[in-house]
């Protein structure tokens, strides 16, 4: 039995500065008529691309103490949504929420946050990207940029790519579990997108349907944070 109003489990960091994470999901969650239900992962003092001495309080132990109540409670969720993590140990919650919260016919989105511009963000270890693969077998959805696409696949980043190389590592990342691929801020290389100015595309791939499409758009050479966390909560 569906939720009156729709329920999303937002597993998320919240950074006192900087609207990322939980402090751009749950205002967009919420103007959707959806529920948003924090799990926190860790509190910041700001984000962690563009800061130094940024603090961070690790809430590992706390997310099982919090599973344990919704659990009693028989809580169930229409959606479940992860995207920051602080441990490897977090991603084993993430998937216990997926596995005993969500609803049948529930969506399982997975936000691989990982990096970005070929780089992984100070927070991130070889250990949580071998581990965010598992994770993202939980999945229905994933949304990775194109630095956590390589990352995934464990192959080099280059800042171009080719489609039928994209084409291929989408549908390599799907064959791991999730039936839909949305990968962001692809830098691609072929004669459509190379006729428009600092192009960079969304490319999709929906597994049960072997369909995929695409979006391009023109490259806004700046920075704000938060622009993944908002198209993931969408």
């Amino acid at each position: 039995m569906r939720n009156p109003i729709p329920r999303v489990a937002a597993i998320h960091d919240l950074a006192g500065f900087a609207r990322t994470s939980l402090t751009a999901a749950i205002p967009i969650l919420s103007s959707m008529g959806i529920q948003a239900t924090p799990l926190p992962t860790a509190i910041l003092s700001t984000q962690t691309v563009g800061y130094n001495d940024f603090t961070l309080l690790d809430l590992t132990d706390d997310m099982v103490r919090i599973l344990d109540h919704w659990e009693r409670l028989g809580l169930c969720f229409d959606g479940v949504y992860s995207g920051f993590m602080a441990s490897t140990a977090q991603m084993d919650s993430a998937a216990r929420c997926i596995r005993n919260c969500l609803a049948p016919g529930g969506l399982a989105v997975v936000d691989p946050v990982l990096g970005d511009d070929g780089k992984l963000i100070p927070t991130m270890t070889p250990e949580m990207v071998a581990k965010m693969r598992w994770l993202i077998t939980c999945a229905d959805l994933i949304t990775p940029n194109f630095t956590e696409v390589c990352l995934l696949l464990d192959e080099p980043y280059s800042p171009e790519a080719d489609l039928p190389t994209l084409k291929g590592w989408l549908r390599r990342l799907a064959e791991n579990g999730p039936k839909t691929v949305v990968a962001t801020s692809v830098p691609l290389a072929d004669g459509q997108a190379s006729r428009k100015p600092e192009c960079t595309s969304v490319l999709a791939y929906e597994r049960d349907e072997d369909r995929f499409w695409r979006v391009d758009c023109s490259y806004i050479p700046a920075y704000y944070p938060g622009t993944g966390d908002v198209f993931a909560s969408v």
